[in-house]
């Protein structure tokens, strides 16, 4: 299984679902300082989780998507859309806007990214 930043599992599993834990814009403890960089990362980090867990991107159902500056909606919007159209997946989807989220190394998080998948 992935390795977390907490006392959590990345994924469960529930018969045919997958439910992720929220996948952030880091790597091995970093995390790029801009959103178009952070959203990539998290949805690599999202495809690795759901790869392990016997699903991928095109069996996504539901995503929400954690966002501490709202005016970054558009840029993550972009790199979601292209993302989730490689994959021939159109999920449902809500976003929030967040305070906070917790700090990796010294870069501050700017989104976050959890779904419902099924497996395949």
């Amino acid at each position: 299984m992935p390795k977390t930043y907490g006392p959590y599992a990345s994924y469960q599993d529930s018969k045919n679902l997958v439910f992720s834990a929220g996948q952030v814009g880091a790597k091995e403890g970093k995390a790029p300082e801009n959103i178009t960089e952070q959203t990539t990362l998290a949805l690599q980090n999202l495809t690795d989780v759901l790869k392990q867990a016997g699903s991928d991107l095109s069996k996504v159902i539901k995503v929400t998507v954690y966002l501490v500056n709202i005016e970054d909606f558009e840029a993550m919007n972009k790199v979601y859309a292209e993302v989730f159209e490689a994959s021939g997946s159109r999920p449902a989807r809500s976003t929030v806007g967040v305070k906070e989220l917790p700090r990796v190394a010294d870069n501050k998080l700017l989104v976050e990214i959890e779904a419902v998948a099924e497996k395949l």
